[in-house]
């Protein structure tokens, strides 16, 4: 019987930056002194192939990587010296290569949060590749790098939530991975800030006048803390209706008596950081 050929496998899907498996031809019959050949083609055909040196084998692994993107197509010619028998390609092995996938993570940021404030989670977003499985595995790093960085252990997840303890700079980025050789890639770093709370440095400052006269406005200083402040100046006892939102109060001076203000100073954004 003539030769009859078994290809196994006869198409692979990798990313760039991939390695070829090994591509393996299996002769079931032929007679004689059995021989092999491959073939690097680009076309799907085996019949106009190019002869690759030295490979002679029943398997093949192509070189790597392969770092273009595209189709590369591969056979194995299979020869006897039996009388009466003929040369016999095998089917053609198919490699595609396609672009590595992508990864996004939302928010972008940069992120900045009070002390112990509850942070936004963190979302990544995965596209490309070969299929639509991933995994994940998030990464810190004290740079605005995505190359090295601390292993998050058992944050293996597409969401991720950043820790407020500490007051520092951290830059999280994941890396995501898939099954077919060559996939990976690793998400730009999304910086997260964490600043010590608000606290206030000078406190408005007591006077006394006589009616209709002049006193300074009343005003306070603060540091840290994070977001846009804004500004309710109350009149004691009541603590529902602010006299002025401004970053000053001119108290009025037209009633004699004690008044005694206070203001509270609260901070829009993400934040979170805490009235004072």
């Amino acid at each position: 019987a003539p030769i009859e050929t078994t290809n196994t496998p006869s198409v692979q899907d990798i990313c760039v930056g991939g390695e070829s498996e090994e591509l393996i031809v299996t002769n079931t019959t032929g007679a004689g002194n059995i021989s092999y050949q491959w073939f690097s083609n680009t076309i799907n055909n085996n019949t106009t192939g190019t002869l690759i040196p030295g490979a002679v084998n029943a398997n093949y692994i192509p070189p790597g990587p392969f770092d273009t993107v595209g189709s590369f197509y591969y056979y194995v010619v299979i020869s006897d010296d039996a009388a009466g028998c003929f040369d016999v390609p095998s089917d053609v092995y198919i490699i595609n290569v396609v672009p590595d996938p992508t990864v996004t993570i939302d928010p972008q940021g940069p992120l900045e949060y009070c002390q112990n404030a509850t942070p936004d989670t963190l979302t990544a977003t995965p596209n490309g590749g070969v299929g639509t499985t991933y995994g994940y595995q998030w990464y810190s790093n004290t740079i605005n790098s995505n190359a090295g960085g601390t292993l998050l252990t058992g944050e293996i997840n597409s969401t991720f939530t950043p820790p407020t303890l500490v007051v520092e700079t951290t830059y999280y980025f994941v890396e995501i991975t898939q099954t077919a050789s060559g996939c990976s890639n690793r998400s730009i770093p999304v910086a997260v800030t964490i600043t010590l709370g608000p606290s206030i440095t000078t406190q408005p400052v007591p006077d006394a006048v006589c009616i209709n006269g002049t006193t300074p406005d009343l005003s306070v200083a603060y540091i840290n803390g994070t977001g846009t402040p804004s500004y309710e100046w109350f009149l004691t006892p009541d603590t529902v209706n602010p006299v002025g939102t401004d970053p000053t109060y001119p108290p009025p001076t037209d009633v004699a008596g004690i008044f005694s203000y206070y203001v509270v100073i609260s901070f829009s954004g993400d934040g979170g950081c805490s009235d004072i």
